[in-house]
């Protein structure tokens, strides 16, 4: 309920993934309590509060380490690279996109594989290493042809 609020009102969000939390800890749910976490965290970056967002994301991950949720790991990952991005930490950005394409290796999720090389890509771009960022780009892009991603395929393509 909390991640649909995030399209409606940031706030109610907020509040209602504050009120899992809680509850999650009582009922010593770790992996509901990390997905509150992450969506607290996803709620201030889009609030811009990228500290605040940092803080949730960082409870979380000392949940997310002990599990072998792989969902749940990239979700953070995932989530915190996008962050650190937005923070302008490229460096920091591209280990967890880096960390997100580890697990999508190892389990074959070509989607998330794809992505990873995508995002790694803006991470070297925006550092200035276009060389590097050029072949991610075109490693995403092939993985997407392959699956017939278009969406993906463009993004790849918009570097």
């Amino acid at each position: 309920v909390g991640r649909e609020y995030m399209s409606v009102n940031l706030d109610s969000a907020i509040r209602i993934l504050k009120q899992v939390d809680t509850e999650a800890l009582q009922l010593r749910n770790d992996s509901l309590q990390a997905k509150s976490l992450i969506g607290l965290g996803l709620a201030f970056s889009r609030k811009s509060k990228l500290d605040s967002a940092k803080v949730y994301y960082d409870k979380a991950e000392t949940i997310v380490a002990k599990s072998t949720d792989t969902d749940l790991k990239t979700s953070l990952y995932n989530n915190r690279g996008i962050m650190f991005f937005y923070k302008s930490e490229y460096g920091k950005a591209r280990e967890e996109f880096e960390r997100v394409l580890a697990i999508a290796k190892e389990i074959n999720n070509l989607d998330d594989i794809s992505r990873s090389y995508n995002n790694i890509a803006l991470c070297d771009s925006y550092s200035g290493n276009y060389e590097s960022a050029l072949a991610m780009h075109i490693e995403s892009a092939k993985i997407a042809e392959s699956r017939k991603d278009n969406l993906n395929r463009a993004r790849s393509y918009t570097i």
